[in-house]
């Protein structure tokens, strides 16, 4: 259990050159807990004023404004980067929707010894053309579902890495309960959990208020 580690990103969206309408995430706080939810790293990331992209939708989100990440002691995205991959090394790392975290880190996502709780916890949708198409639940709706918690709007890198390493908890109750031949193993079976309830992105809702 001491290899084991859940991590969590919030980012903030600059443009991929200057006057470029094309943006790329980056890495504004970093939090890992380990398997007893305690914290492992917690970063903040220097960025410069006015340098990344700040409306209506990423405040309600996060609460970020412009010079959020002014403070000159946060260490560069590089440091954290370099720090962060040490950390990772020879461990089991739990993430909910990772691809975009490991990105924003510079890694590829392959080159660890990975655990994404979507893989797992997907539901079957059918399209408009009968094809059934595999969706992964959100971390919004796995916490409501399996911890009774509701991942607030203005959420933090912190909350986010103890939802999902809390989230991991229950799925290797889950395992144990249903799959117990494989569940000391990275065995998976495949089904989908379509009765949990999906929950929108808050996005949604604030993209129809005027």
């Amino acid at each position: 259990m001491a290899d084991i580690v859940a991590m969590d990103i919030e980012f903030v969206s600059k443009p991929i050159s200057k006057g470029s309408k094309s943006c790329l995430q980056h890495i504004a706080t970093i939090d890992i807990v380990d398997f007893d939810l305690q914290t492992v790293y917690s970063s903040c990331v220097f960025h410069e004023p006015g340098s990344f992209k700040v409306d209506r939708f990423t405040k309600a989100l996060t609460n970020f404004t412009e010079s959020s990440f002014s403070d000159p002691s946060y260490p560069s995205e590089s440091k954290v980067q370099a720090e962060v991959k040490e950390i990772l090394k020879e461990k089991l790392v739990i993430t909910c929707g990772g691809e975009s975290d490991y990105n924003a880190l510079g890694l590829d996502m392959a080159d660890f010894n990975s655990f994404d709780l979507q893989s797992h916890f997907y539901l079957d949708s059918v399209d408009r053309y009968g094809v059934i198409n595999r969706q992964p639940h959100s971390l919004r709706s796995l916490s409501l579902h399996f911890l009774q918690q509701n991942q607030n709007n203005q959420h933090t890198s912190q909350q986010d890495a103890i939802l999902t390493m809390k989230l991991f908890h229950k799925y290797i109750k889950e395992k144990r309960d249903d799959d117990r031949e494989n569940w000391m193993t990275r065995m998976n079976y495949s089904r989908p959990y379509n009765l949990i309830q999906v929950l929108p992105h808050p996005l949604k809702s604030l993209k129809k208020k005027k």
